[in-house]
């Protein structure tokens, strides 16, 4: 997360909006609850490498924005050998399955995920999002 962290201010990332706080539904589900954040929290936030929570917004970079999700169920191993091949620009890049990437994205519940979740599900059916 260290190198995570020094890439992430090399190019002047910022979170894009307000902090809040995961919390849990009576039906055990975890939900995001943003909370008033002023400018100067947001100008005086820095990743901290040794807590992974930290990590855990968009931000707003010079190069574009960046959403993080720092902690998900299952590892690496698990998506990778799940993972599609897609063409970024004439290199090959392994991503996510759409199976994988609406699991993660469903539970918690970000409700910033709310629109991305419906566009996966109408690819998945074969429908233009």
């Amino acid at each position: 997360m260290r190198r995570v962290a020094t890439a992430i201010e090399a190019v002047g990332g910022r979170p894009a909006g307000p902090f809040g706080d995961w919390v849990e539904l009576p039906n055990g589900e975890k939900k995001w609850e943003a909370r008033p954040t002023s400018q100067a929290e947001i100008d005086a936030w820095a990743p901290d490498p040794e807590d992974v929570a930290s990590f855990d917004h968009k931000l707003r970079t010079r190069l574009g924005d960046l959403d993080l999700v720092p902690t998900l169920a299952g590892g690496y191993e698990e998506l990778a050998a799940r993972a599609v091949t897609l063409s970024v620009e004439g290199v090959d890049v392994p991503v996510a399955s759409i199976a994988d990437l609406l699991a993660k994205m469903t539970v918690p519940r970000r409700e910033k995920d709310v629109d991305r979740v419906a566009g996966l599900r109408s690819i998945q059916r074969g429908e233009s999002p």
